[in-house]
């Protein structure tokens, strides 16, 4: 009995390279293909999978495929990760594999609902013991053993993360050199082979999918379920911040580390944007963090984000043309002047006090008015309520202001009150949480939808 709805079509999406698409064997050979229909044969419903990989890919490049892979607006059933032998073919670092596993493993967990219990790795086979090997002039010993390694630091991070580590290595290692289980090209494996992979990988998917669906009501945020980013998750979005050069100026790295680490905003944020796959405006946008979180939890909306600010939108224009991101886009607005155009979802984060009364009332009129069918307004802000929490919010903005990191100071905080009234009167039902996570500031989370 699955606790997966087997009556509705379930999808896994596999990413990888070589091994994954079942290179020089048909393609329902591939051992995904395999799966899936071993799936079946059990009797739940699949649908056929998605498959990001390509022969000769590293990790680095399998993360800018999946940037520009389309669409990524829903969780996956199920999401295998398959990568790195190509970066030991190609001598790469063992640091830099490792550390490129782990943030794809983290996007692997996006694709999946945030559940690394319905995400599944398979090791790196050992190629070693091909015809292709002996015949390459390698030292076969040490292909065997960093490969070993490799597989090492994939289980290691499998656990530290709850993930299920296949490990095929083993009967690669110990039936690869026979002819059956070799492709025409003596150097991948054959459909016999990927059916051994099969064979080893079924009972974990069904282990993982007989774990209980974690229940997710897009609508409302749970407090509960508002906490800043881990450490690893955290350390792997700021990766993309840091500067072109080794002695380079690391402060937005720094900056941004900390941020998600300890600030619930873009969880929260998340959680309220799954399931619309309408384009977003981030008015404020600051270094467009935001892209980068929804690219990390899968989420691939077409993304334009504005600030007052034209050296943060340069470095953020930058810093999204480093990282691969497409249908990005960074402009410098002021809000308090202009409005932009647009149709689709708005995000406005941090923004709201910067503005007086009457302007945000103004603001919240128009970007009511470009919600499209399915499409959320999410709005991050401090609230006026007297507490010390409120007070602390004032004083850190205007400390933020003086140091240069904020160019303008405060001039209104809204009360729930006055949100409630300004989206009501624009035709929107929102929902207001406490954002607080572990930060002392009087943040809340207001999430609201054409009524």
């Amino acid at each position: 009995m699955y606790a997966a709805d087997i009556s509705a079509a379930l999808q896994l999406l596999a990413l990888g390279d070589s091994y994954t698409i079942g290179e020089s064997v048909d393609s329902a050979d591939s051992w995904p293909m395999q799966l899936v229909e071993a799936l079946r044969a059990a009797g739940i419903v699949m649908d056929p999978p998605k498959i990001i990989a390509a022969t000769g890919w590293t990790t680095d490049e399998l993360s800018a495929a999946i940037n520009a892979a389309e669409p990524f607006g829903y969780e996956y059933a199920l999401v295998s990760l398959l990568i790195g032998v190509n970066n030991q073919y190609r001598g790469r670092t063992f640091d830099d594999y490792a550390q490129e596993f782990a943030t794809l493993l983290e996007r692997a967990i996006g694709f999946a609902g945030r559940r690394a219990d319905r995400v599944f790795v398979l090791a790196i086979p050992d190629w070693s013991v091909t015809p292709f090997a002996a015949q390459s002039g390698r030292d076969i010993q040490a292909i065997s053993r960093e490969l070993d390694a490799y597989n090492a630091a994939a289980a290691n991070i499998c656990v530290e993360r709850g993930v299920a580590f296949v490990d095929i290595a083993p009967v690669s290692r110990a039936r690869g050199a026979e002819a059956a289980m070799q492709a025409e090209d003596r150097l991948h494996p054959s459909a016999a082979m990927y059916a051994e992979w099969t064979r080893l990988a079924l009972p974990v998917v069904q282990r993982l999918l007989a774990e209980p669906s974690a229940h997710r009501d897009i609508g409302t945020i749970k407090v509960s379920a508002t906490q800043p980013f881990d450490s690893a998750s955290a350390r792997a979005i700021a990766e993309a911040f840091l500067p072109r050069f080794p002695l380079g100026n690391r402060y937005d790295y720094y900056y941004v580390r900390a941020k998600l680490g300890s600030d619930p905003l873009y969880p929260g944020v998340l959680a309220a944007l799954r399931g619309s796959d309408a384009p977003l405006l981030d008015l404020g946008c600051g270094l467009g963090l935001l892209a980068h979180a929804l690219r990390f939890d899968g989420q691939m909306l077409a993304y334009r984000g504005v600030d007052n600010d034209a050296a943060k939108i340069a470095r953020a224009q930058r810093i999204a043309d480093k990282s691969g991101f497409t249908q990005t886009q960074f402009e410098v607005i002021d809000l308090a002047s202009v409005t932009p155009s647009h149709r689709g979802s708005v995000a406005i984060l941090d923004v709201l006090q910067y503005l007086d009364a009457d302007a945000q009332r103004a603001l919240l009129a128009k970007v009511a008015a470009m919600l499209t069918p399915g499409a959320v307004l999410v709005i991050r802000s401090a609230i006026d309520d007297e507490t010390r929490r409120a007070r602390t919010s004032r004083i850190t903005d205007r400390l933020a202001n003086w140091v240069g990191w904020m160019q303008f100071r405060p001039r209104s905080y809204p009360t729930l009150a006055s949100l409630r009234d300004a989206l009501e009167a624009a035709g929107l039902q929102a929902e207001c949480t406490p954002l607080y996570g572990n930060t002392p500031f009087n943040n809340w989370l207001i999430v609201a939808r054409r009524a």
